[in-house]
């Protein structure tokens, strides 16, 4: 699961790789919470889910060029 990260630095902007880390663990807290409200909203707790959380500058971009080096973009 792609998130947006304001973690990341704007474009040209300089920053340590353990500033991004550390943002990344205090936001992967809130997004662990809303994954798990979710299944259990749609009733998905029994089943064994595995999610890698990968913390982007825009996850919106990052699906769009994954679809289209798969071809799959519309």
């Amino acid at each position: 699961m792609g998130f947006d990260s304001e973690a990341y630095p704007t474009a040209g902007a300089k920053c340590g790789a353990n500033d991004i880390v550390d943002a990344s663990r205090d936001a992967l807290k809130k997004w662990s919470e809303n994954v798990g409200n979710r299944l259990i909203l749609e009733k998905l707790t029994d089943c064994q889910i595995e999610f890698l959380c990968l913390p982007l500058p825009n996850a919106e971009a990052f699906r769009l060029a994954v679809l289209d080096s798969l071809g799959l973009a519309k």
